[in-house]
């Protein structure tokens, strides 16, 4: 979430209306919340650490298609 701060930060340098900023905010915080769905998945004991490489492949090659 830490770039996300700082993608606002540099939004409101530049001028960002409060109604895009809400919609960055939003979108940062969709992102944030499917990266910690996938961090997790990857501990979990069904993909164990020494196959998140696998998994990563596995994901880049479906969404590829």
């Amino acid at each position: 979430m830490t770039e996300c701060k700082e993608c606002l930060q540099q939004a409101r340098l530049l001028g960002m209306g409060s109604e895009r900023e809400a919609r960055l905010l939003a979108r940062c915080a969709e992102l944030e919340r499917d990266a910690s769905r996938y961090r997790w998945m990857r501990r979990t004991p069904l993909w164990a650490p020494a196959l998140g490489a696998e998994l990563d492949t596995a994901v880049d090659a479906a969404m590829k298609e």
